[in-house]
This record gives C-alpha cells, sequence and structure tokens, in this order.
C-alpha cells in the first residue's frame, strides 16, 4: 500500500538537515491542505503576531497583570517558533516550547539559552491561567512583576532567534 504524499514529506521532514536525528520534538507535518497541495507559507503572519503577543506581555506587566504578562509570553514565544516550522514548510502543532525547540534541532544548532528559555516559559502555561494550577488563591496571588519581567526577557530571546532563522 502506497504512503499518502503528505505523510511521505512528514517521514521524510529534516532528512536532509546536518542533523541525523529523527524529529522527536512537536508533531509535524508538511503544510498541506486535505487535497494534498501545499498551503501558502505564512511565518512572515505568526512571526508578526508574535511580536505583537509580546507588545501586549509588555502592557500586561505594566498594569500588573502579571500572571497575563507571563501567559502572554509563551504564547508569543509558541508563535515565533512556530513560524519557523511554517518557513521550513511544515506545520508543528501543541504548546510545549521546550518540544517545539527540540523539533528545531533535527534542522538547526539552538543555543542553551534558547532551550533554557523555552523550559522556563512552559512552567507559564496553565498554572498563570486556572486556579486549580495552585493549592489555593488565584494566578494574580503567585506571579509577581519579577515573574513577569523573567517570562517577557526569555520571550524575547527566543523571537530574535526565531527571526535569526528566518532571515537566512
Amino acid at each position: 500500500m502506497d504512503m499518502p504524499v503528505a505523510l511521505q514529506k512528514l517521514v521524510n521532514f529534516g532528512k536532509n538537515s546536518s542533523c541525523s536525528t529523527r524529529l522527536t520534538g512537536p508533531i509535524v507535518s508538511p503544510t498541506m491542505n486535505r487535497e494534498g497541495s501545499r498551503v501558502a507559507e505564512r511565518s512572515g503572519d505568526w512571526i508578526r503576531q508574535a511580536e505583537r503577543d509580546l507588545d501586549s506581555a509588555k502592557a500586561q506587566a505594566r498594569d500588573e497583570f502579571h500572571e497575563w504578562a507571563c501567559f502572554i509570553s509563551q504564547q508569543a514565544a509558541e508563535k515565533a517558533c512556530k513560524a519557523v516550522f511554517q518557513y521550513w514548510g511544515a506545520e508543528a502543532w501543541g504548546h510545549s516550547l521546550s518540544n517545539l525547540v527540540k523539533g528545531m534541532k533535527t534542522k538547526c544548532e539552538v543555543p542553551e539559552e534558547i532551550s533554557n528559555a523555552a523550559r522556563n516559559l512552559d512552567r507559564h502555561y496553565i498554572p498563570s491561567r486556572y486556579p486549580s494550577g495552585f493549592h489555593s488563591g488565584t494566578p494574580a496571588d503567585y506571579f509577581t512583576g519579577e515573574d513577569a519581567e523573567h517570562a517577557i526577557r526569555d520571550s524575547e530571546s527566543i523571537l530574535r532567534f526565531c527571526k535569526d532563522l528566518l532571515a537566512r
């Protein structure tokens, strides 16, 4: 039985890169529609929204909504990573920045600083939004201005890294 074209491309993703490891990070598929035709490459849209999200995170921090600044910083970095996959002709699913960065390692070198920033931001995905992330209280009771500053810095690092990849 022949493998569908879209699945063949998924299996072959990254084989021509300098890395010999298989994609172990995010779920990635070629940017194809249901008919197997290539979908328009939209990395520019993804990176512009990532930049806008980062601006929003900074505004939330200024207004002392530190939990939201942390969450939106994570979202900005996630969108920047997904812009890179779009640029490479693939689409990544999932919200774990650590996994997205692992997936990038199949195509390029990723500095340890970026992997660390991804791990730090992953910690904000759930607890920054839901009271159930803590034994008692709300996320606003736990997230500080310092947390927001660190999250914004980590997100800025990932955005810079991703924009550099998009410029190649």
